[in-house]
């Protein structure tokens, strides 16, 4: 079957009967522009069970299904036959342009393994253990392969994750998911970054990404596709707002609710040019945030689309999965301890080795609130393996209370707050010698006072108000 669909620039359907017995599905799309599209794939019961992306990396342009081979953009499961829906999505502004879509069944294909499931592995539900340990678990938020615009393979990621000593990896493709990838040497955490025009939304801990793009039909602008995943996914899930002062990718929904995220990433792509200004930004803007009364954490994410010998211009480092790192306190791993961990704030980000933090001597983990009892709260960090050059400060309540150079492996910082009766937050970061951030960690708190009013534009207007001077903003 073949079907030339010329798109309209809006949303559409295109649906197509399958009457015979289904041993195979096999749908190609082929498109006489060089733009991105998405194509998503619904079977007769309305579940998702394809993707394809046009106009962007160098995954195939093609879904195959049976009951021995599986692409990983297609979902196994029994065929059926009925009514098969492609919902087709322009990701940008085109003139003129057409599909052309071929469909077949109970036909054999081969692929290379790079784009192929595992047919005898099983991944791990929500729940299940694969670790016991209560410690921190150290992984990556955001990565990126062939299956959206990365340059590596899934075997080359695998590789990559080996050399870096993973607990967790979460691939944070644009628009998309794997339904289902090869073993990783750490736990895969499913995830996706939604990708418009009006910013990058990495979306972590998903179960059914159709509950989304069942609903695109209905959406007419980004803003409405943006309210419409932090509404599927706003409860279970980890929303992290990604490089949110990063050009050309900055965030630009002005009348977003901020108080709907669970996490800003504040150190991202450190390697990239313009990466230590931007993250440098998040950072005064996440102190900011809570200053004003919005409980929102910090995260990390290497946003790493490149292979280990591809540097940018201008660096002298990689951008790998891994840098910057990411650590979760959770009593046992799992993707649902990892994702109520990064919800709770119990984490900290580095770029460099990792960090002992002890406040009240183990009482408490970063993110915390501290009972509204009057006590005094000791802080000490610990850097382990961080041999560059750098500099720690203790914030309290947006304004730096404690610093001194940490040079060197085993160097610590102490602070103790004294006993205060007002609302407090204080977290820690570690400084290069140029000033930018290698690592954060997540505040601990005893009371905020309520934000009056949580939409991006004021926030960002009263951001500019206060720190314009130091020259955060321009």
């Amino acid at each position: 079957m073949e079907l030339n669909v010329a798109l309209t620039g809006n949303v559409q359907n295109v649906q197509f009967e399958l009457n015979s017995p289904i041993q195979s599905l096999w749908v190609s799309a082929v498109m006489d522009v060089e733009a991105v599209t998405l194509l998503y794939l619904f079977n007769p019961c309305n579940r998702l069970c394809g993707s394809i992306s046009l106009g962007m990396g160098r995954f195939i342009k093609e879904i195959y299904i049976s009951e021995s081979v599986c692409t990983m953009n297609g979902l196994r499961h029994a065929l059926m036959q009925g009514t098969y829906t492609l919902l087709i999505v322009p990701a940008a502004v085109m003139g003129a342009a057409h599909i052309q879509l071929q469909i077949e069944t109970n036909v054999d294909k081969s692929y290379s393994e790079e784009y192929l499931q595992d047919m005898q592995s099983t991944p791990a539900a929500f729940e299940d253990i694969v670790e016991d340990s209560p410690r921190y678990y150290k992984g990556d938020f955001h990565g990126h392969t062939i299956f959206s615009d990365g340059h590596r393979t899934i075997q080359e990621a695998i590789e990559a994750l080996q050399k870096k000593d993973m607990d967790f990896m979460a691939f944070t493709e644009h628009n998309m998911m794997p339904f289902d990838l090869p073993k990783l040497p750490c736990l895969s955490l499913p995830s996706f970054e939604l990708t418009l025009p009006i910013g990058h939304l990495n979306i972590h801990g998903v179960e059914d990404l159709g509950i989304l793009f069942g609903e695109f039909k209905t959406m007419n602008s980004y803003e409405a596709v943006w309210e419409g995943a932090v509404n599927c996914f706003g409860t279970a899930c980890n929303l992290s707002l990604n490089h949110m002062f990063m050009e050309p990718w900055h965030f630009s929904y002005s009348g977003f609710d901020m108080s709907k995220l669970n996490t800003i990433e504040v150190i991202c792509d450190p390697t990239y040019p313009s990466a230590a200004k931007a993250n440098n930004q998040a950072v005064d803007f996440l102190d900011f945030l809570w200053q004003e009364g919005l409980i929102i954490f910090g995260i990390g994410g290497s946003d790493s689309h490149n292979k280990e010998d591809e540097l940018y211009d201008g660096a002298q480092e990689p951008s790998v999965y891994g840098d910057p790192a990411t650590y979760v306190y959770c009593e046992g791993l799992s993707v649902r301890n990892i994702i109520e961990g990064i919800r709770k704030g119990h984490s900290y980000i580095t770029r460099y080795g990792n960090l002992i933090i002890e406040i009240c001597e183990g009482k408490y983990l970063p993110g915390d609130q501290i009972s509204e009892k009057v006590e005094f709260i000791t802080y000490r960090v610990r850097l382990e393996n961080i041999q560059i050059a750098c500099t720690g400060r203790f914030i309290l309540n947006g304004e730096t209370v404690w610093e001194a150079a940490l040079s060197g492996d085993g160097k610590e910082a102490f602070y103790v707050l004294e006993p205060v009766d007002q609302p407090w937050w204080l977290r820690f970061g570690l400084y290069d010698t140029s000033g930018n951030v290698i690592a954060y960690v997540n505040p601990v708190y005893n009371r905020v006072n309520k934000c009056q009013n949580t939409v991006f534009k004021n926030l960002y207007d009263r951001f500019g108000e206060r720190y314009d001077q130091r020259n955060i903003i321009r």
